[in-house]
């Protein structure tokens, strides 16, 4: 019995001697991954890399940037002067004058934040606010907002971007509209209206400038649509699958 004493009473040392060690090595892994920026944890969206440099969208963040040899938490930077929250569905643009052009939205607002990759500061910023029902401006085609899904992109010469906003139309408060904003002029413009349209939930624009859209209707898992919307003004779909 006093070696079963013995015995019981060592155990119960190894058990707290092991209990202490796990804890004091859960505490040490955490403290070094804390001292090394590891324990951020980071959502990442759109990327795009420029001179070496790995700009992202950091959600809840604002603009991350890192260099393409030392991407972790610790070495993110954040893009100085953005305005507005991100739309993660928004690819980021480096148009012709190799500036970056980043889509942002406020409850009242889109925001096209124009950055300068290396001084990596946003130095263009173009508010286009939404009309609002009972504004003198409120009129037939003028901005009435945009959708959490909106995109941007831009054509072979990248001197215009391309964005997705909603207008006033005869029928529609909300139909859905591609415009367009010139890189050196700063000029907003309507380029398409999207009739037939049930819900965007993709866009593209062609070398050419035709806008590719991808319709998924009313988000009910039928069957999409493809539409192509032709610089003439006609209009191609073309059935394809579920949430295109």
């Amino acid at each position: 019995s006093s070696l079963i004493r013995d015995f019981s009473f060592d155990l119960r040392h190894i058990l707290i001697f092991a209990f202490y060690a796990v804890v004091s090595g859960l505490i040490l892994y955490y403290f070094v991954k804390f001292l090394t920026g590891q324990n951020q944890d980071i959502e990442i969206e759109k990327m795009i890399t420029i001179d070496k440099k790995l700009f992202c969208a950091a959600i809840d963040k604002g603009i991350g940037v890192f260099d393409v040899d030392n991407i972790k938490g610790s070495s993110m930077r954040l893009v100085e002067g953005l305005q507005g929250s991100i739309m993660k569905t928004a690819k980021p643009i480096l148009d012709k004058n190799h500036k970056l052009w980043i889509l942002t939205t406020e409850s009242d607002k889109v925001i096209l934040n124009g950055i300068n990759p290396e001084t990596e500061k946003v130095e263009d910023t173009i508010e286009i606010p939404y009309v609002k029902e009972g504004d003198k401006d409120y009129v037939d085609d003028c901005i009435t907002g945009t959708d959490w899904y909106t995109r941007m992109d831009t054509d072979r010469t990248k001197s215009k971007l391309y964005f997705y906003m909603t207008i006033l139309s005869e029928k529609n408060s909300r139909l859905g509209a591609i415009f367009t904003m010139d890189v050196d002029s700063h000029e907003i413009a309507l380029y398409r209206r999207l009739p037939d349209l049930g819900m965007m939930y993709g866009m593209g624009i062609s070398p050419d400038g035709d806008v590719f859209l991808c319709d998924c209707l009313d988000y009910s898992r039928q069957r999409g649509f493809l539409r192509e919307y032709k610089e003439n003004g006609s209009i191609v779909s073309q059935r394809v699958g579920v949430y295109p």
